[in-house]
């Protein structure tokens, strides 16, 4: 598993504001990009000499905006599948088989941020989850989820195809799976996230904060500990040795998946949380990585 840590830099402004556009939005049709992207009109003619008027903008021509898209592309700037553009991302994805059928394990995308939203507040909902929910918080005011100038922190999700879903859910009522809404097939619903995250302190490079979690209605299928061992390989492919992640004591399910996992106590903060009106201790776990 790999993937650069290092910010994009760009000689040329036009494919920097492409590039941003995508980073923003997460994932664009090419026409709409070209579209919202536009560039000053410097034909002839294009603005009366010494005018107040400020100069037209209008779109790429195509052939110029293919290049230019090309470009990114073959710098490992932006990807394109499934008809949309972007930011390139190289990281290994899983296949995972579960009782309640398969789960993709793979790098976050822009458009999972709402399911990842949903997944951490219904995770943390019972107050066990301190780390977790300003996780949930800090994405909940981002406009991206991820970005290249910032590789300090990585998301990674569990995900099930939600035709899947909606077959389940069809057969249980007995009706048909296709109800004729055209939605995609291939769609994904977020059932899982790991997130990676450091301060970016010298200090500190070595080490980073981890949070998992999984909806309840699919853990103790294997799908926590499948996205537990995918980010801790792209955390040693960066270059962290220590990962670790705390935890109020009270939540003794997380406290065993961790230990069981291999994962040490290396302290305790104690009454370090006010949960319910009762002071709960907060247990620090930790991790090191060949």
């Amino acid at each position: 598993m790999s993937t650069t840590t290092e910010p994009e830099t760009f000689d040329d402004d036009v494919r920097r504001r492409l590039y941003e556009y995508v980073e923003r939005n997460g994932a664009v049709r090419p026409e709409v990009l070209r579209n919202e992207v536009r560039v000053e009109d410097d034909r002839p003619g294009s603005k009366p000499p010494r005018s107040a008027v400020p100069t037209k903008r209008v779109r790429l021509p195509a052939v110029q905006f293919r290049e230019h898209v090309d470009a990114l592309i073959d710098a490992g700037h932006l990807d394109e599948h499934d008809g949309k553009l972007r930011v390139a991302w190289e990281a290994e994805t899983d296949e995972l088989d579960t009782t309640d059928g398969p789960v993709r394990i793979r790098p976050a995308h822009q458009e999972d941020m709402d399911g990842i939203t949903d997944v951490i507040g219904r995770v943390t909902a019972a107050g066990t989850h301190i780390r977790a929910e300003t996780v949930g918080e800090a994405i909940d005011r981002e406009s991206a989820l991820l970005r290249h100038d910032d590789r300090r922190r990585t998301f990674f999700v569990a995900t099930e195809r939600e035709d899947a879903v909606e077959t389940d859910t069809a057969n249980a009522a007995g009706t048909d799976q296709d109800d004729g809404s055209g939605e995609d097939a291939d769609d994904e619903q977020v059932v899982g996230w790991v997130h990676v995250d450091a301060l970016d302190v010298e200090k500190l490079s070595h080490t980073a904060e981890l949070t998992v979690g999984v909806v309840a209605e699919r853990r103790r299928q294997g799908i926590g500990r499948a996205l537990l061992e995918h980010a801790l390989d792209w955390a040693a492919s960066v270059g962290y040795h220590k990962i670790y992640q705390a935890l109020p004591a009270t939540n003794d399910e997380a406290v065993a998946f961790l230990e069981n996992a291999g994962w040490e106590r290396e302290a305790v903060h104690t009454e370090h949380y006010r949960i319910g009106g009762e002071y709960v201790d907060e247990v620090l776990m930790a991790t090191w990585l060949d």
